[in-house]
């Protein structure tokens, strides 16, 4: 974005065009016939607060046993490493042996300032 980065191309009246646009491509991709990308989410969906500014603009969901790590050094959009398994939104798990009284479906911040919160 024109003046929040150095090198900075976008304008400000081409940006949600472009945020869409990269949307529906990261959507389209495929591998060997396979969606790799389940959800594509703007910043405002999943981040608030001051820093929001500071979120990046597209944060991507991929579909089971697909893992979105960048590297400068690979050859390939994707390739096997050695690490076996990786959480996901819809499976990551919480026990609570203090008894928080945390909401049925908490933000992972709610999670921090109830922790913080029984540790003074």
């Amino acid at each position: 974005l024109e003046g929040k980065f150095r090198k900075g191309c976008v304008k400000k009246s081409e940006y949600e065009s472009l945020r869409e646009e990269v949307k529906t491509r990261f959507l389209s991709l495929e591998i060997d016939g396979e969606k790799v990308i389940r959800s594509v989410y703007f910043k405002e969906e999943i981040y608030n607060g001051k820093y929001l500014d500071k979120a990046p603009d597209l944060v991507l969901l991929s579909n089971y046993g697909y893992d979105l790590k960048a590297g400068i050094t690979k050859d390939r959009l994707y390739n096997k490493t050695f690490f076996e398994g990786m959480h996901t939104q819809d499976n990551a798990l919480l026990i609570d042996s203090f008894g928080l009284a945390l909401e049925t479906h908490p933000f992972i911040y709610d999670i921090g300032k109830q922790i913080s919160a029984y540790f003074n």
